[in-house]
């Protein structure tokens, strides 16, 4: 019995569609081993009894394409890294030594017999302006004026914190109540200040301090 020729060419399509995958296939696992994508060859519609059959160089632009992908050089960069490695180590051994060189330097110079003098005079300096100052501190507080201030610089501030808890006070009143402490600490201050400067012994250590 003769096969008629319609069924010939359905089964010639069939078997060229089969060659076709088993090409691609064939490519695909080339190109991975190789490291590279392989693309399948763009199909054309109607053709063959699968619904398409692949386009060959003969079918003119749009047939078939590869794309390369380019190896990576992995050596170029585990070489890369260890550099970048070596240099941060090189800078962390580099920092290091600046320091310690620093901290030498340092003991070095606080070490002169000048600089530990300087020192020791500082000390004895600033030690004689505190007790100065401490003298005439606790002598101001005897003073009537003194203990009046401090007391309204107290409540001044005890109203500041009263109001920043109120659910009552507004940002004005709140703001009043700043600045009238602030002036009530300014007036203790001012008086700290003259009591030093009009005991000659306590302004003189301040100025040497």
């Amino acid at each position: 019995m003769t096969m008629p020729r319609s069924r010939r060419r359905v089964g010639s399509a069939s078997r060229a569609l089969l060659f076709a995958s088993l090409a691609c296939l064939s490519a695909t696992r080339a190109a991975s081993a190789a490291g590279q994508t392989y693309a399948a060859p763009p199909t054309i519609p109607g053709g063959g009894a699968g619904g398409g059959r692949p386009n060959n160089p003969q079918d003119g632009p749009g047939g078939r394409q590869t794309v390369d992908i380019p190896n990576v050089d992995t050596e170029s960069v585990k070489t890369a890294r260890t550099d970048a490695a070596t240099a941060k180590a090189a800078l962390a051994k580099a920092r290091s030594a600046l320091d310690a060189a620093a901290r030498s330097l340092q003991d070095a110079f606080d070490a002169r017999p000048d600089v530990v003098e300087a020192g020791k005079s500082a000390a004895l300096t600033k030690s004689v302006a505190d007790a100065a100052a401490a003298r005439v501190s606790s002598a101001l507080r005897t003073r009537a004026d003194y203990q009046k201030a401090a007391a309204t610089a107290d409540a001044a501030s005890a109203r500041v914190a009263e109001l920043r808890t109120s659910a009552d006070a507004t940002p004005a009143d709140r703001a009043a109540a700043a600045s009238a402490a602030m002036a009530a600490r300014d007036a203790v201050t001012k008086l700290q200040e003259d009591a030093v400067t009009a005991d000659p012994q306590a302004a003189a250590a301040r100025a040497a301090a």
